[in-house]
């Protein structure tokens, strides 16, 4: 069994004490009771062949009822039902009760009885099961039982006595009919579905049906589940509440409200999908999304259910009461007239008035964001801290630290480097930066190398795998990396910024600026290098290979392809009314920025990593001038052959014009 059934199941007991009703055995029959007296003592032998057969029709509408006869009667047994029927009667007439499937009508309407009696009257099942097991109920006693008792009426009213042909020739129509519906209430019961589980068996059933009537019932079944899962869709998707569910039979549970498991006990053993990975920070702890909940009607609208809610309870964290977001229009809303006319909308419908229904949240969000949490200033922080746009705070940030980055990893002292940060942005032009506080230094326990080499399996959302194998492969480098070369910049975000930057943008983020740093320590290391007096000339020949080679990658990027791809990417940002209009030009931006600045170019950026090492370990005086010359012609060399070879024509065609220009 999952886990989040069996959560399911503890919750459900808690929250419904006395959730079973007891059936009496009269309305319940397995075996016939002990009281009946044995049919033995029923001889029919005496009797002519039309009273035998007048015995045996009466005795068929008590058991198609569902209770036992003189001379026919029954025991169930789990998915069958044991037949006995009195041996003294006509053998003809014996075989006439099988051969005009009276009985095997009158075994699946038994069956079919129980399932629906075990659906009903379990409240733990919820709402959704009673609906779909009313439906069967209302068939088996209007469709089936009224009908066959307005024909015994009938006949007696015509002094025309029904005989087993007659009950046949009435039934036989229905008994394909009921073994799919049995079949459907069947499986609710066996295979313990609940909520959305349930509709979307009932859905495939509806689909693969090939009886136009059995599919006219299955129909019903599905409109009647869905009318009472649209009323927990509408809950939360208007009022961010679930107290309707006490069930837990909807897509998302309030995990607060019932302090009894964690978000990871809940999804203990589930992969990551696309609905849980909607859920993050304080959402994360108090909600979960369990996608089997999620019916197959709706799963086209999962994430706008999902997000709605989410919107919802955050306005509600930011503004107070939800109810206060509803104007004077909206009213109709609150007497559930809406809800009452899903009811009789079409599926494509409601997921239209769903997906309508998150836009507004979202656009309320986002206006909320914008007046009161500044988003527009808070994408020029950015701008300035990971893009360095103002790379003042940064030559700042390298002469003050530098010492420390110097160092292995492991004797860094991580407050240093964090005081450093915070006086480098004291003396630059970010000081005043509202969101400054936001930023800190942080040093990953993987080299540049490593991290570029994620790029590719972040951009496609493998990160959750291939990140923490990539972290995996470099535990045993962390010992020997230096400070500069494991140093990024994290941006600590609460609710409900956190909404508005995923952790795929942040990933991206981080990967420009470790490359942007490294490329301005090494800039910084060159001009200092260049201060030195007694430089022989072949090795200020190559001081200056390697600072126009890296000043024409760092130009590429700073100068000519960021403020340009930030420019248009903020004009977009001005004019987005929703977070996902917001969510969609941050991966343009991240796309097209990691094209044009061949960031996605695992090879190019390899070999540009390769090439600032070597620049730096001379600089440092780390190698000497044969082994830098030596490694960063093959470094070039390797860059060069990763811009022959690259997909994008003009990003390649630009830098090889920036870089091998001059020198090469």
């Amino acid at each position: 069994m999952s886990a989040w059934k069996s959560c399911r199941k503890e919750i459900v007991k808690k929250l419904l004490p006395f959730s079973k009703f007891t059936i009496p055995n009269e309305f319940y029959f397995s075996a016939p009771p002990d009281y009946f007296v044995p049919m033995e003592q029923h001889d029919l032998s005496t009797l002519s062949i039309h009273s035998q057969e007048q015995v045996f029709v009466k005795d068929l509408l008590l058991v198609f009822s569902g209770y036992q006869a003189d001379n026919i009667r029954f025991e169930r047994c789990a998915d069958s039902v044991k037949w006995t029927v009195n041996a003294s009667a006509d053998e003809s007439l014996r075989s006439r009760l099988y051969a005009e499937s009276c009985l095997p009508l009158a075994g699946i309407l038994i069956l079919l009885r129980y399932n629906i009696y075990s659906l009903r009257y379990d409240l733990e099942r919820g709402r959704i099961a009673m609906a779909v097991a009313g439906v069967a109920e209302d068939f088996l006693n209007t469709d089936i039982m009224d009908l066959l008792i307005e024909l015994e009426r009938e006949s007696r009213e015509k002094a025309k006595p029904l005989n087993l042909s007659d009950i046949g020739n009435f039934t036989r129509p229905f008994m394909n009919i009921a073994r799919q519906i049995l079949d459907t209430i069947a499986a609710v019961v066996k295979r313990d579905l609940v909520g959305g589980e349930i509709l979307t068996d009932v859905g495939k059933r509806v689909q693969s049906s090939v009886s136009q009537s059995a599919r006219t019932v299955l129909l019903r079944m599905e409109r009647a589940g869905l009318a009472q899962y649209y009323d927990l869709v509408f809950c939360w998707i208007r009022y961010g509440s679930l107290h309707q569910d006490k069930a837990h039979e909807f897509m998302v549970w309030d995990l607060q409200a019932t302090k009894m498991f964690s978000h990871s006990e809940v999804m203990r053993g589930k992969d990551d999908d696309d609905l849980s990975s909607l859920t993050d920070g304080s959402f994360d702890q108090r909600y979960c999304v369990i996608s089997e909940l999620c019916p197959s009607q709706l799963a086209s609208a999962s994430s706008d259910i999902v997000k709605c809610g989410k919107y919802l309870n955050i306005i509600e964290q930011i503004k107070g009461e939800t109810s206060a977001q509803f104007s004077a229009d909206e009213n109709k809303w609150l007497n559930g007239n809406e809800v009452d006319e899903w009811r009789d909308m079409e599926v494509e419908d409601v997921i239209s008035r769903i997906r309508k229904t998150r836009i507004e949240a979202s656009q309320r969000l986002v206006l909320l964001l914008r007046k009161q949490f500044g988003l527009d200033k808070l994408f020029e922080s950015i701008r300035g801290f990971f893009l360095l746009e103002q790379s003042d705070w940064i030559t700042s940030f390298i002469e003050l630290a530098d010492e420390q980055l110097m160092r292995s990893l492991k004797d860094i002292v991580a407050k240093a480097i964090q005081a450093h940060f915070e006086e480098a942005v004291d003396c630059s032009t970010l000081q005043d930066d509202r969101f400054r506080t936001i930023f800190r230094p942080i040093l990953e326990k993987h080299n540049v190398s490593s991290f570029v080499r994620m790029i590719a399996s972040v951009n496609k959302k493998e990160n959750s795998v291939n990140a923490s194998e990539e972290t995996r492969a470099t535990q045993s480098e962390s010992e020997s990396l230096r400070g500069a070369d494991a140093l990024s910049l994290q941006m600590r975000l609460a609710s409900p910024l956190s909404l508005v930057f995923p952790p795929n943008f942040t990933i991206n983020l981080a990967i420009i600026f470790r490359i942007l740093f490294s490329l301005h320590r090494a800039m910084h290391l060159l001009y200092q290098k260049q201060l030195c007096v007694d430089l022989p000339g072949e090795e200020r020949m190559l001081l200056e290979l390697m600072l126009h080679s890296v000043n024409a990658y760092l130009s590429h990027c700073t100068m000519h392809a960021i403020p340009t791809l930030w420019s248009a990417f903020m004009q977009k940002i001005s004019k987005s009314v929703s977070l996902e209009e917001i969510l969609s030009h941050q991966a343009s931006f991240v796309a097209e920025t990691n094209s044009i600045c061949m960031l996605s170019n695992v090879d190019f950026m390899v070999a540009l990593t390769a090439f600032t090492t070597v620049v730096v370990e001379y600089s440092m005086d780390i190698v000497s001038y044969d082994v830098a010359v030596r490694r960063s012609r093959d470094a070039l060399n390797d860059v060069q052959e990763a811009l022959g070879t690259s997909d994008d024509n003009i990003a390649s065609a630009q830098l090889q014009s920036r870089i091998f220009s001059r020198f090469y």
